[in-house]
């Protein structure tokens, strides 16, 4: 189970790096470079879930410009990530756990992220590698 999970978060990882430019912190899913902040979890489930880790959130930097990324089996879904912060993730309703921590759970169902406990919506645009390229972020 590890190394699957392990393999799923290295998906289009080097697209990140090495196309956008930005830097990992640490083994997280946080990325960034002088002007970009960068949260960017991997669905490579069938269930097509996700999570955001409260440690992780903390970590925004007001200052700069902030984007979930996520890497949709071969694609992208980009949201601004404050405003994600605002209408998806509510402190009443999040998950606690040992291993993660306090977090959310979202899940991705066509044109929409869904917070599996608040059941509040998102609509998203998926992108393949070349949009997200030549997104201006």
């Amino acid at each position: 189970m590890i190394n699957k999970r392990k393999a799923s978060s290295e998906i289009n990882k080097e697209i990140l790096k090495n196309q956008l430019n930005l830097i990992q912190y640490k083994n997280t899913t946080i990325f960034e470079n002088d002007s970009l902040f960068v949260l960017s979890p991997s669905v490579q489930n069938k269930q097509k879930w996700f999570d955001i880790r409260e440690v992780n959130i903390i970590k925004v930097k007001k200052n700069k410009k902030a984007y979930l990324i996520i890497r949709y089996f071969n694609q992208f879904i980009v949201i601004d990530l404050y405003e994600f912060i605002e209408l998806m993730i509510c402190d009443c309703k999040s998950n606690n756990s040992k291993n993660s921590g306090i977090h959310w759970k979202f899940v991705i169902n066509n044109n929409c992220i869904i917070n599996k406990k608040s059941k509040s919506q998102i609509i998203i645009k998926i992108l393949d590698k070349q949009e997200l390229i030549s997104q201006k972020l």
